[in-house]
């Protein structure tokens, strides 16, 4: 008795592991890391940023994996987005392209990929600078104040000193 037990538990065990097997070898999941190659870039020039995907499980069955890739801008405001699907086995590194717009104003911008796979979602972001361009804007109005109380300043030195003479 106690064998025909025991080899009805063995048979149990083979049967469980051959139906859970399947299921936990297709669940596939993945991940990923995302670098911005243009740290310093110009209003108008292309961001090119590398996104490596992972595949945890190492299946070796190709998998479709759909990526959103937006730029946002410094107050988190859209600047441009792009999506495209993408097959991948155990790994893949997917070089992503983004124009940004020739007005592209100097600060902090976020670059952010959202990788869909099997309905579930994650984002990755890395982050780059539009530098400055070094010149003073005149439209700004306390900039346009200062100087005019400067220049008001000057005058009335000179006047003074006019008067004394």
């Amino acid at each position: 008795m106690e064998r025909r037990e025991c080899m009805l538990r063995i048979i149990c065990f083979v049967i469980v592991a051959l139906l859970v097997l399947p299921v936990i070898a297709s669940s596939q999941i993945m991940t990923g890391d995302l670098e911005v190659f243009t740290s310093k870039p110009e209003p108008g020039e292309e961001i090119k940023v590398l996104f490596k995907i992972q595949n945890s499980n190492f299946t070796g069955h190709r998998e479709d994996v759909h990526v959103k890739y937006s730029i946002l801008g410094p107050g988190g405001e859209l600047i441009n987005s792009e999506s495209a699907t993408f097959p991948v086995t155990d790994s893949r590194d997917i070089v992503l392209n983004l124009n940004l717009p020739a007005d592209a104003m100097p600060g902090m911008y976020s670059f952010i990929a959202e990788m869909t796979h099997d309905g579930n979602s994650k984002a990755y972001e890395d982050t780059f600078e539009i530098p400055g361009s070094g010149t003073i804007p005149l439209s700004d109005p306390i900039l346009l104040l200062l100087i005019a109380g400067v220049i008001g300043l000057v005058f009335l030195v000179f006047f003074i000193a006019r008067r004394g003479k």
